[in-house]
């Protein structure tokens, strides 16, 4: 593992961090979450491959936050 994706993980663990005590501090009702998939196609040109696997990419990278809100949603015991 480099240490790019070590740091994602750490970045992402203190991101997460973070996101749950605002959650925690400041509840909210909550009904729906809209995701704005941005940059996939940027993505792939920067990275010199085809848009499709860009957008494939950022849906397996969504897939993640998803999971997340749904057990937060869990957590606080649903929609309000």
């Amino acid at each position: 593992m480099g240490i790019s994706e070590r740091m994602g993980d750490v970045l992402g663990l203190a991101v997460e961090s973070k996101l749950m005590r605002e959650i925690a501090e400041h509840p909210v009702s909550v009904k729906h979450l809209a995701i704005i998939m941005d940059g996939n196609r940027r993505f792939a040109w920067k990275s010199n491959v085809a848009t499709g696997i860009g957008h494939r990419i950022g849906k397996e990278v969504n897939h993640p936050v998803q999971v997340l809100f749904s057990a937060i949603l869990c957590r606080r015991g649903g929609p309000r």
